[in-house]
């Protein structure tokens, strides 16, 4: 998700129906994201640093949190699609199918949804819907990449 850094913390409060603890686990779960992108990209200017924070993150912080001990078996299985699409955009993004490839292109923000299974665990299913609209629109109406941007990485 891009999203502003400044901004991550209270749209996470936003979006988790004012839950600290889930909070918590959507801030802790996107600085996850960004740093294994970052690492999986190259664009760590410390990778070792950065795996260590990672790990950190993933094995202490989240195991820890009372939001994610609770609703485990959700955002698990959340969290598995996530990289699952993910790895399968990387995979998808070398298609000759043009088509294969803007699905790819779509899909490796599946780790939106995690946000969604989030707020759905906190506010219900109308509150998910409209954190759907406002991380496309927070995210994705003004991130300034393109599918064409993406392809030429």
């Amino acid at each position: 998700m891009p999203l502003p850094d400044d901004q991550i913390e209270d749209l996470a409060l936003k979006w988790a129906s004012g839950d600290k603890d889930a909070a918590r686990f959507l801030v802790n779960f996107m600085a996850m994201v960004r740093l294994a992108d970052d690492i999986a990209d190259g664009d760590s200017e410390n990778p070792v640093a950065d795996m260590s924070n990672l790990l950190v993150r993933a094995w202490i912080d989240h195991g820890t949190n009372p939001f994610f001990q609770a609703h485990s078996g959700a955002l698990s299985a959340s969290m598995a699609n996530a990289v699952l699409m993910w790895e399968k955009s990387e995979e998808w993004r070398h298609s000759e199918n043009e088509k294969t490839r803007m699905f790819a292109f779509v899909v490796r923000e599946t780790v939106e949804h995690v946000a969604y299974t989030c707020a759905m665990l906190t506010g219900g299913y109308s509150h998910a819907k409209s954190v759907a609209q406002e991380i496309q629109e927070v995210s994705h109406q003004r991130s300034p990449e393109t599918f064409a941007d993406w392809e030429a990485e």
